[in-house]
């Protein structure tokens, strides 16, 4: 009798523990460095992974990559688009060696401000079809870790 009570306590115990312990998967895509045209971040600690876009008329998911700007420094600048209500651009004015290189300026993002320092862009399409856009500052900030620069 004894056996059969202690067992009975400790099962559901044993159950929570294995129901509890599940790991945790992040869905970002794998890191790459063969141009395999995927992209991943986290906004807000939320992942963000683009998806859809319309090839018709030349609107990819993921688009953009190595560039000169008008002062001719190389840099970096990534389009993204998820459906047709998420936007994304990640733009690094100079980019010339690995590491983690800082959102946090305030500047104008591109087209229109054509000597901006680095920023994050993030917009999302309203029911009503008007957009709440974030762009990265000194207050809101992020960052990008380059991992391999590829010639």
């Amino acid at each position: 009798m004894k056996k059969t009570m202690l067992l009975a306590l400790w099962l559901p115990l044993i159950a929570l523990l294995f129901i509890s312990c599940k790991k945790n998967i992040d869905p970002l895509p794998n890191e790459t460095a063969t141009g395999a045209n995927t992209f991943g971040c986290k906004v807000n600690g939320v992942p963000y992974i683009p998806s859809g876009g319309d090839p018709t008329v030349s609107w990819y998911p993921v688009e953009g990559g190595w560039y000169l700007d008008v002062d001719n420094n190389r840099g970096l600048y990534i389009t993204t688009v998820s459906g047709n209500t998420k936007y994304m651009n990640i733009y690094i004015k100079v980019l010339d060696t690995v590491g983690i290189y800082k959102l946090n300026y305030n500047t104008i993002p591109r087209p229109q401000g054509y000597r901006c320092e680095n920023y994050g862009y993030y917009s999302t399409k309203n029911m009503n079809g008007t957009y709440n856009k974030y762009v990265t500052n000194t207050q809101y900030t992020g960052e990008v870790h380059v991992k391999q620069i590829l010639p």
